[in-house]
């Protein structure tokens, strides 16, 4: 449960812009001192390292625009770009495959865009081919994201028989005036119907996203659309805050923001959001994450083995996600990588080449200790400076200090408790979590702003 003393003070000082953190350093501050050239090194590097090794594939096609949308995708029906695409995906995971060697992936997600977009052939082929080019583990666990109103009951059988366990649709809201403001209307009859034919074909586990704060949204409205999600019981739900963005998302414009909920209204419908979810067996897990008791993240939360990439919130401890596909981005070796976000410049590079990284990071010793820091506040609400000091060297006080500091401020005001020994995030310290985690950050401190970030509330 949040904590209700959350006050107008607090939402003012802490409810601004902040990042995600599903990587640190973010995308954005990274020094870009990894391209193409450097890529087959760092993934032989991956090769060589232990432990679990994660797959995310790019697919970017979807046949409207979603105006809230601040994904990488290409507006098509031309169907001829599944094939060719899907070609590409081969080579690109072929030289990717060569250079790993034989190490294990544990994890693959396929993302968008909308996979579905492409036809039942090329979801096998696509398959297929990052079935030959990896080594798979019998018990992958294989997550794939589709739009309900676009997805046939043949699709999500093949699916599922292809080996797909984990089914993850976006949803936002059900309130008819917001899906005819934002241009995505999905019913909540083809929504059911999505879910149920998913278990039916042998999907363990359902995720749904929301999204509060678009414009005509309001504190009743969004109450009927968690109605209906709690009747769907969807294993896990992600409560996202809209990102309006559109200095760099051009679609964005053609969104009022004056009639989208304020920041406190915002925080109202949040509030009620983790009421009416942890109420009914969801577990909050921080940030605007919900899973139902029992769901393997809910355990990995109790047990403190909760991890975070650029996937999101996972059980799976790997430190290597290899990506393919347009804007696909990647850790391999030590290193952040992206591939080109231009669907022509990626295809360019695939067919000469077979590697699309354009840009990366290689992470010094201050890097990876502070991405410590960042994701046991992100994943466990809580650090000990003797488990950052066992995994980093003694001097992590020294390194720290400003932020012992900082933290000193965050605790006068509710947000951790704090002692010699540890920090702990509060129940209102939960709301702002980014925040929280952004004390770690000496990118952003030294960034000039902060508006390519989306608001914590």
């Amino acid at each position: 449960m949040t904590d209700p003393s959350v006050t107008a003070e607090l939402l003012e000082k802490y409810g601004g812009p902040a990042p995600r953190y599903t990587s640190y350093p973010t995308a954005l501050d990274w020094k870009d001192d990894v391209g193409p050239d450097d890529y087959p090194e760092l993934l032989r590097s991956a090769g060589e390292r232990e432990g679990p090794l994660s797959l995310y594939v790019h697919v970017p096609f979807c046949e409207k625009r979603c105006l809230f949308c601040g994904c990488n995708v290409k507006i098509t029906r031309d169907r001829e770009w599944g094939r060719k695409y899907v070609e590409l995906l081969r080579r690109e995971a072929e030289t990717a495959g060569r250079n790993l060697g034989g190490r294990e992936v544990h994890e693959i997600h396929w993302g968008g865009g909308t996979p579905t977009w492409l036809a039942p052939d090329e979801l096998t082929a696509l398959w297929d081919a990052v079935g030959s080019a990896f080594s798979v583990s019998p018990d992958v666990e294989a997550a794939v994201e589709v739009d309900p109103r676009v997805t046939s009951d043949e699709q999500l059988r093949l699916l599922a028989h292809l080996g797909f366990r984990r089914l993850s649709l976006g949803i936002q809201d059900f309130d008819p005036l917001v899906q005819a403001t934002v241009q995505r209307v999905q019913s909540v009859e083809d929504t059911a119907r999505t879910v149920a034919v998913a278990r039916d074909a042998g999907f363990r586990s359902v995720n749904v996203d929301l999204m509060y704060g678009l414009p005509r949204q309001t504190r009743d409205g969004f109450q009927t659309t968690l109605d209906h999600v709690v009747a769907l019981r969807p294993d896990r739900v992600a409560l996202f805050g809209y990102a309006h963005v559109p200095w760099l998302k051009k679609h964005h414009r053609a969104l009022d923001t004056a009639v989208a909920p304020t920041p406190a209204e915002k925080l109202v419908i949040f509030k009620d959001a983790v009421q009416a979810f942890t109420s009914a067996g969801w577990v909050f897990l921080g940030l605007d994450h919900f899973a139902l008791t029992g769901d393997p993240l809910a355990c990995a939360l109790a047990d403190g083995t909760l991890n975070r990439n650029f996937m999101g919130y996972t059980t799976r401890p790997g430190d290597d996600t290899i990506g393919l596909g347009v804007s696909a981005i990647g850790e391999v070796g030590g290193a952040y990588v992206q591939n080109a976000r231009e669907l022509t410049d990626w295809q360019d590079a695939v067919r000469d080449r077979g590697v699309a990284v354009v840009r990366g990071h290689r992470l010094n010793a201050e890097d990876r200790l502070r991405r410590d820091a960042v994701m046991r506040i992100m994943c466990h609400g809580r650090l000990r400076w003797a488990d950052l000091d066992a995994a980093h060297g003694p001097d992590t006080a020294s390194l720290l200090g400003p932020e012992r500091a900082a933290l000193a401020s965050l605790a006068e005001d509710g947000l951790v408790h704090l002692n010699e020994d540890s920090v702990q995030v509060t129940g209102t310290g939960r709301v702002f979590l980014r925040q929280v985690a952004a004390v770690f950050d000496r990118y952003l401190r030294d960034r000039d702003g902060q508006d390519a970030f989306s608001r914590v509330i």
